[in-house]
């Protein structure tokens, strides 16, 4: 892990039955060996949380809640908050609650995943990017994947320049610093 700032850890999920909760996911051991690895290499420590679009029907400060205890009580530098597959009608939901995580995380590292614009296959809308880039630390973008293979070959690059292309300048109102 040396060379890097932040590793997400993998840890927990977000509940999206009754109210906001945080179940973890790692045996205790094995997050110790994992966290005690990230310590010595000198990077960040972020508590990584997956968590589904039903996960935004309930109340911003109240997952932010959830989620800032879950941070602070595993004594984690931070967060690395992933809600795939977001569409249109979830985007102010997950930028409100972005908005509301780095208010009472404050001196903590708030990294949201987003789906990146795509122009082939599924389109997930439900990110407003330059709103979240001004609210999160990192905003990380997940390319879909393009893999063609022939007769056992991969015959396209995993993800084409076009594509990329096309992404990056479709988000030219979003800071990148």
């Amino acid at each position: 892990l040396t060379g890097y700032t932040a590793v997400a850890i993998p840890a927990a999920k977000m509940s999206s039955a009754g109210k906001a909760e945080i179940e973890f996911t790692l045996q205790e051991e094995e997050l110790f060996l994992i966290r005690e690895a990230v310590r010595q290499s000198g990077a960040k420590e972020l508590l990584y949380i997956e968590g589904s679009t039903a996960c935004l029907n309930k109340n911003p400060e109240e997952i932010a809640a959830c989620l800032k205890d879950a941070v602070e009580t595993g004594g984690y530098d931070g967060i690395f908050l992933d809600i795939p597959q977001l569409k249109t009608q979830r985007a102010a939901s997950l930028t409100r609650l972005i908005q509301e995580l780095k208010g009472s995380l404050q001196d903590k590292l708030v990294y949201v995943m987003a789906e990146a614009p795509s122009q082939q296959g599924t389109r997930y809308d439900g990110y407003q990017y330059a709103a979240l880039s001004k609210s999160a630390d990192r905003v990380v973008l997940r390319m879909p994947l393009y893999e063609q293979v022939s007769s056992g070959t991969v015959a396209a690059p995993l993800e084409p320049l076009e594509e990329i292309y096309d992404m990056l300048r479709s988000m030219e109102d979003v800071d990148t610093d």
